[in-house]
């Protein structure tokens, strides 16, 4: 009786014997799992969601408690190192920018100084913020920029600004000079797309590609007016930066 129950659970214990072609089977496949290598891990879970997110025409805040803003005009790198193009006087000083208007996300700072043709550059410096290489449209979606072109007499554009959003228009004219009390900017291009207050630095583009920068303008979307706008090749090559 005892040997019997005792038999009972050594079974239990036991794995089962299988028969010769299963263990045929299951040996060959343990020999190839052994010659593959270990077991892949799992797929790795996906990155955290940014904290913020820039593309070209979302506001941007510099420091300070005011309401004057700016818009974000492309994305650009050197090297591992991310830039953005925007207006030169939204880059002027060495001021910390935000993508909020309570400055609680840091984006980056501006370098400083305007460039010739009255661009300004912002080196990204927040790892949690992601810039790609987009323009965001008015009905949520984005386009992806590929590279930038030379302004050209009627080339059609559009211009996507934190005020007024998206117009479009044609360039009437390029290597226009314009004084402002920062100085004498040349190389500008101007065109018949309006802009207002807050559109400043916003991108102008001909399709998928980068043409050029609001600098500034007189006038209102509502009555028109005329604009002038930074060439972005112009930042590019003076700071050896690249789109995308």
């Amino acid at each position: 009786m005892n040997r019997r129950r005792s038999a009972k659970n050594r079974r239990r214990t036991r794995l089962p014997r299988l028969p010769g072609p299963v263990a045929a089977l299951v040996a060959a496949l343990s020999a190839a799992l052994a010659l593959a290598g270990p077991a892949q891990a799992s797929p790795a879970p996906p990155d955290a969601e940014p904290e913020a997110v820039i593309r070209g025409g979302d506001p941007i805040y510099p420091q300070g408690n005011g309401q004057f803003r700016c818009s974000a005009g492309f994305n650009a790198s050197r090297g591992d190192q991310g830039y953005l193009i925007t207006g030169g006087s939204c880059a002027l000083g060495e001021r910390v920018w935000y993508a909020d208007p309570d400055r609680t996300i840091p984006i980056g700072v501006s370098e400083g100084s305007i460039g010739p043709s009255g661009y300004g550059v912002i080196r990204y410096t927040n790892p949690d913020v992601a810039h790609p290489s987009e323009v965001g449209l008015d009905d949520g979606r984005s386009i992806t920029i590929t590279g930038a072109v030379p302004p050209e007499t009627t080339m059609e554009i559009c211009r996507m600004g934190s005020a007024t959003r998206m117009h479009c228009g044609v360039i009437s004219a390029i290597d226009q000079t314009v004084n402002t009390s920062q100085g004498v900017f040349t190389g500008l291009f101007r065109s018949t797309v309006c802009g207002e207050p807050g559109d400043s630095g916003g991108p102008a583009f001909a399709g998928n590609k980068a043409v050029g920068v609001l600098f500034g303008g007189s006038g209102s979307c509502s009555t028109g007016g005329t604009t002038w706008h930074s060439p972005v090749m112009d930042a590019l090559w003076e700071h050896g930066l690249t789109i995308p």
